[in-house]
């Protein structure tokens, strides 16, 4: 069994990954309202934007609990989206 300081810096990170998520949507979304691509761009842009996010948010699960999904990990990549854009 993992102690409770192991639990809340695994929960810490998923945070943090929510945030880095949030700030890169942002990121995006700014590019997106600059150029206002047209569908098959936005598309191709879309497909870019999971192509960064998705092996960002691996990392930061194996960094926080060896990939292990778990409940908290939902929790915490939640939280940190809703801290992004409510500050």
């Amino acid at each position: 069994m993992e102690d409770l300081t192991f639990q809340l810096y695994a929960f810490a990170i998923t945070i943090l990954a929510g945030l880095s998520i949030g700030i890169i949507f942002d990121f995006y979304r700014l590019i997106r309202k600059v150029l206002r691509p047209g569908i098959i761009s936005t598309a191709i842009m879309d497909l870019i934007f999971w192509l960064v996010i998705s092996p960002l948010t691996i990392i930061y699960i194996l960094l926080a609990n060896w990939g292990e999904l778990r409940f908290y990990v939902f929790l915490g990549i939640s939280l940190g989206l809703v801290f992004y854009f409510l500050a």
